[in-house]
């Protein structure tokens, strides 16, 4: 029953009746629903479970109904084999079947059942399950790619030393020059000549 419903009953203020709810269900004197119905979490005994389930059945989306059909045919499921989507399915659905908490690789992990299980040997069937399944994920010892084999050192071909190529301007001006040498070297035997004086004869 709603805080809204219990409130009109009685006649009471919705916020005392509220407070008074929750007590009681921190006391676990009484059940608070998971799923809210038009915005509001039931407040039931647990001889009431019934009535419960058949008004949650009365709201329940495509996507929720094909949820209960997966988890009666699977009988259990984890949080980590399943998609963010398909958890928060699950967790609102936890008044029609069985949500439990269990340890594993250091931390808790969430899981669900069919109702029919008991809670104790959910867990040791969902470990049961979880564990082969991380065997085969476990990531195989990565290869390392074979080493490339050392070329042998290239034999470097004796360096041909390149002739000088004389051009034809460097010719004709080598040329010039030798022509002009020799016309200086023969104008000097030349003056030389000049400068010589005549060797005069003497009479008896």
């Amino acid at each position: 029953m709603a805080r809204l419903e219990v409130a009109g009953r009685v006649g009471s203020d919705s916020i005392i009746v509220a407070a008074i709810l929750v007590d009681a269900a921190s006391q676990q004197k009484i059940k608070r629903s998971k799923r809210r119905v038009a915005g509001n979490r039931y407040y039931y005994y647990p001889e009431q479970v019934s009535q419960l389930q058949k008004r949650i059945n009365a709201i329940l989306t495509p996507q929720d109904k094909e949820m209960v059909q997966r988890i009666m045919n699977e009988k259990i499921m984890c949080e980590l084999s399943i998609s963010p989507q398909d958890i928060s399915i699950l967790s609102g659905l936890e008044d029609l079947i069985q949500g439990f908490t269990f340890e594993y690789d250091n931390r808790i992990v969430r899981g669900w059942s069919s109702p029919n299980i008991p809670e104790e040997k959910a867990r040791e069937d969902v470990l049961k399950k979880i564990k082969p399944a991380a065997e085969v994920v476990k990531e195989e010892p990565k290869k390392e790619p074979p080493k490339p084999e050392p070329k042998p050192p290239s034999k470097k071909e004796p360096e041909v030393k390149k002739k000088t190529q004389i051009t034809k301007s460097q010719r004709k001006a080598k040329k010039k020059q030798n022509r002009k040498s020799s016309s200086q070297k023969n104008q000097k035997k030349k003056a030389t000549r000049k400068r010589k004086p005549k060797k005069t004869s003497k009479k008896k």
